[in-house]
């Protein structure tokens, strides 16, 4: 039985050289099969996955891969990635470092339509060590003629992807080059379209409802060494927080995965692939790990949405904390005994509070009239009249499709923005950014954070103290009409300013 185990990992080994990894989560995280998708990512973000296959074999193949990428400007994005293949415990060993540069082609922003031209290029390290490998017979023929080398040689991958409303696609090619042993000592390495493996992949995505989203895809898989490979996909997502998806592959293997976003930028999924062939003893099925992050060192000031809750009571606290410290301090001025009356006198005396409602002037952003400490000493109808304000100006804030930039229209139509907020400076602006759901989900996510900081940035500019203002985006959550008209998805790329107390 050794033997027969042996054999499988070895047949395997000759082939791997020519074949990329079959990924089941790729539409999770495109990147993996099209260096040209990291365009779709901004700021600092990435993957990993662990893949192990054939579940019940001793001594099956394992894969891992590792991709970075950072965005240098709104439509170059530069990475890189390493992968590894291991089959038989370290019989085979074949390991890429990459470095991957994408960029961008804006056609029609309105209708969200671009292009993406990737290209990656690095080393391949390849190795193949019987000694990793407990053998019945040292002296089998079969094992000692077989070809164990070891090279490093070039690699190349390129690829595009388009993308037009909710519709999209892509080519890429990987593996371009082939290194083939000349005689005992020398390895020989060009370029060889038919050897590299092919991906060509569409889809569309669909709303379904508020909450409910669903992506209908399509991949062709080609390899010079293999037969072609057909892959249907479905995959529907829950409030942009838990996935689940089935696929089915013409190599006679089906694909379950579900995914679960833990947090703001990170999404983690798990996939199972089980091969329905009973006769395959290769095939007992195929366990698949993969995390996508998105990290943002940019901009400090945009904080992840599990942290605006926390965000928000800790604001209310640190303002209660600051006016309990002030009302302490100046209880404890009257009660110190001073021989100087006149200055026990002024001690004694209450910081001063015009409208007599508890909240000193000092703090207080209605002094005028009577309020409450909760709205900084206005009252409930101020602060009413004062969200109305900030609804009609945010109704001003206008971007097109994929735009990251205020208007000069726009700009003048906020002046009095600035104004109405430096009317109220011990209370806190919350500036929300939303996006459509045209496009790809992680893109629009970082796009809303993107907008909600350059409008921040903006009335910080204009006069407006940076302590008073913060930046939140919320991609596609949220929508407040049909992403599935054109109107529905003007009205979805909004701003909203609201009142964190």
């Amino acid at each position: 039985m050794k033997k027969i185990l042996l054999l499988i990992s070895i047949f395997i080994s000759v082939t791997a050289q020519s074949q990329e990894v079959r990924l089941g989560q790729y539409m999770m995280y495109k990147p993996f099969i099209n260096v040209a998708e990291i365009g779709n990512y901004q700021g600092i973000s990435g993957g990993l996955y662990q893949r192990s296959q054939f579940v019940g074999l001793n001594g099956g193949q394992s894969n891992q891969g590792l991709n970075g990428t950072y965005s240098i400007t709104d439509n170059s994005t530069t990475g890189l990635g390493v992968t590894n293949q291991m089959i038989g415990e370290g019989f085979v060993n074949k390991s890429k470092i990459m470095a991957k540069y994408s960029h961008r082609l804006q056609f029609n922003a309105e209708n969200n339509q671009y292009l993406l031209m990737g290209i990656s290029a690095g080393v391949e390290l390849y190795n193949v060590d019987k000694s990793n490998v407990s053998l019945t017979d040292v002296n089998d023929e079969l094992i000692n003629n077989l070809d164990f080398r070891e090279y490093t040689s070039p690699q190349l991958n390129i690829g595009f992807s388009y993308y037009h409303a909710n519709a999209y696609g892509g080519l890429s090619v990987v593996d371009m080059f082939k290194t083939v042993a000349t005689d005992g000592s020398t390895d020989m390495s060009f370029m060889d379209i038919n050897n590299a493996t092919i991906y060509l992949y569409g889809g569309y995505k669909l709303d379904l409802s508020e909450k409910w989203k669903m992506d209908l895809s399509s991949l062709i898989r080609y390899s010079g060494s293999s037969n072609v490979q057909v892959d249907i996909n479905t995959h529907a997502v829950y409030n942009n927080l838990i996935g689940m998806g089935l696929s089915y592959r013409t190599s006679n293997e089906l694909y379950v995965n579900t995914s679960i976003k833990c947090a703001k930028n990170i999404t983690v999924g798990y996939g199972f692939e089980y091969h329905l062939a009973n006769t395959s003893l290769a095939h007992k099925g195929t366990h698949e790990v993969m995390l996508v992050y998105a990290l943002d060192f940019k901009d400090n000031t945009t904080l992840p949405v599990d942290s605006l809750l926390e965000f928000e009571t800790t604001s209310i606290l640190l303002v209660q904390a600051d006016s309990l410290a002030q009302i302490a301090v100046t209880d404890s001025l009257a009660q110190v005994a001073v021989t100087d009356s006149l200055a026990a006198v002024k001690l004694a005396n209450t910081p001063p509070d015009m409208d007599g409602d508890g909240v000193i002037d000092e703090i207080d952003d209605c002094i005028d009239v009577a309020g409450t400490a909760e709205y900084n000493g206005c009252s409930e109808e101020v602060i009413e009249d004062l969200k109305i304000q900030l609804a009609e100006y945010a109704s001003y804030i206008k971007f097109g499709n994929g735009k990251k930039k205020l208007s000069e229209s726009v700009k003048q139509n906020l002046s009095g923005l600035v104004d109405l907020m430096n009317k109220h400076p011990h209370t806190i602006f919350n500036i929300e950014g939303y996006s459509d759901s045209v496009g790809n989900e992680e893109s629009n996510q970082k796009l809303s954070e993107i907008r909600a900081n350059s409008v921040m940035q903006f009335l910080i500019d204009e006069g407006v103290d940076e302590n008073m203002v913060r930046a939140y985006g919320y991609g596609e959550d949220n929508p407040i009409a049909d992403n599935n008209t054109r109107e529905g998805r003007a009205k979805n790329r909004r701003i909203e300013i609201q009142i964190g107390y």
